[in-house]
C-alpha cells in the first residue's frame, strides 16, 4: 500500500513537472505549423462547423479542442497554451502508467516519462503523445484482465484518436485489434477473430455517427479525396535522404535508427522468449506496441527529422522500456 501511494505521489509531481516545463517552453511561442488547426478552431468559434462550412483534411476534435479551451479561457493563444501544457502533463502520467502496467517496475516507468519529456516534443503535437500514451496504457489493462469494459474503453480511446487525426485512430486501432486477437493464444481461432472482430466493430460504431455527418455534409469519398490530396502534399514538399552517423547530426541519425530497431529488435525478443511461462502474455502486450511503432516511423519519420523525430517517442521508450526489464 504504500509503495502504490508513493507512485501515486510520483506520478501527482510528474504531471506538476511536465507540465510546468511544457508551459515555460511556450516562452518562444507557437511554431507556423501550430496554426493549422487553430484556423479551424477560429473558424468554428464563428459557428462555423468543419466539412459542412469549410475544408477539413481530418483534424475535426483538434479544433475542437482548441475552440472549447478558446471558449473556457478566452479567446487568446494563453488557451491554447493551458490545453497543450495539461496534455503533455497528462501524457507523461498515462505514459509512466503505460509502462508500470508493462513492466511492473516504477522506476522504469517514471523514467520512461522523463525521457518523453526532455526529448520536447513541438507543442502542436501533442495529441501524438497524449492519445499513444493513453491508449497503450488501455491496451495493456485490457491484456492484463480481458473483459468486454476495458475492450470497449479501449475503443473510445481509438475512436477519439481517429477524431483528433484519421491516421492516429488507424494505426492504434492496427495495435488493438492484435492485442484482442492475441490475448488467449491457446484459445481457439474462431473465439480470437471474434474477439478482434468485436474490437474492431466497437471501433467503427463509435465513429459511425461522424462518418454519417460528413456523408450528409461533403460525402464521403469527397472527404477522403480532400484527405488524401492534403496527406500527399504534405509528403510531396518534403524530401528525405537517409541520415548518416557521420553526417552534421550524428544524434540524429543515431535516434532515427534506434526508432527502427527497438521495434525489430522487440519482436525478436517475444520470439525467443515464446516457450516461456509469460511468452504468451508478452505476445499480446509487445507485439501490438511493435506494429504501432513501426507504422508510426514510416509516417512521422521525414524531414526535418529535428522537428519529426520527437513525434516517435511513445512507441519507443514503451518498448525500450519493456526489452530494459527484460535484459535485467
Amino acid at each position: 500500500m504504500t509503495s502504490r501511494v508513493a507512485f501515486a505521489v510520483a506520478l501527482a509531481l510528474l504531471f506538476l513537472a511536465a507540465a510546468g516545463f511544457r508551459f515555460m517552453t511556450l516562452a518562444t511561442g507557437f511554431t507556423n505549423d501550430h496554426f493549422l488547426h487553430l484556423a479551424g478552431a477560429q473558424q468554428m468559434l464563428f459557428g462555423e462547423w468543419p466539412t459542412k462550412d469549410f475544408l477539413d483534411p481530418g483534424l475535426p476534435l483538434m479544433y475542437a479542442a482548441s475552440a472549447l479551451a478558446q471558449l473556457l479561457l478566452g479567446r487568446t493563444l494563453f488557451a491554447e497554451g493551458i490545453l497543450v501544457t495539461l496534455a503533455f502533463g497528462l501524457a507523461a502520467v498515462m505514459t509512466a502508467a503505460a509502462v508500470r502496467e508493462l513492466t511492473g517496475s516504477r522506476v522504469l516507468a517514471l523514467i520512461a516519462a522523463v525521457i518523453e519529456i526532455a526529448i520536447v516534443p513541438r507543442a502542436y503535437g501533442y495529441p501524438k503523445i497524449l492519445l499513444y500514451a493513453t491508449t497503450f496504457f488501455l491496451l495493456q489493462r485490457y491484456v492484463t484482465r480481458p473483459t468486454t469494459g476495458r475492450l470497449l474503453a479501449l475503443a473510445v480511446s481509438i475512436a477519439v484518436a481517429f477524431l483528433f487525426r484519421h491516421d492516429h485512430g488507424i494505426y492504434l486501432g492496427v495495435g488493438a485489434v492484435l492485442a484482442a486477437f492475441l490475448v488467449h493464444e491457446s484459445e481457439p481461432l474462431r473465439e480470437r477473430a471474434r474477439r478482434a472482430a468485436t474490437c474492431a466493430g466497437l471501433t467503427a460504431l463509435l465513429v459511425a455517427p461522424y462518418l454519417v455527418y460528413v456523408q450528409i455534409y461533403g460525402g464521403l469519398w469527397s472527404y477522403m479525396r480532400v484527405g488524401l490530396a492534403f496527406r500527399a502534399a504534405e509528403l510531396g514538399r518534403q524530401s528525405f535522404a537517409w541520415p548518416t552517423l557521420l553526417g552534421e547530426r550524428p544524434h540524429e541519425a543515431a535516434l532515427y535508427y534506434g526508432y527502427w530497431m527497438l521495434p525489430i529488435a522487440a519482436l525478436l525478443l517475444v520470439l525467443a522468449h515464446r516457450r516461456r511461462e509469460d511468452g504468451g502474455s508478452n505476445l499480446a502486450r509487445v507485439v501490438p506496441i511493435c506494429a504501432v511503432a513501426l507504422l508510426v516511423n514510416s509516417s512521422f519519420l521525414r524531414d526535418p527529422l529535428t522537428g519529426r523525430l520527437q513525434d516517435a517517442i511513445v512507441p519507443a521508450v514503451t518498448l525500450g522500456s519493456w526489452m530494459t526489464f527484460v535484459a535485467w
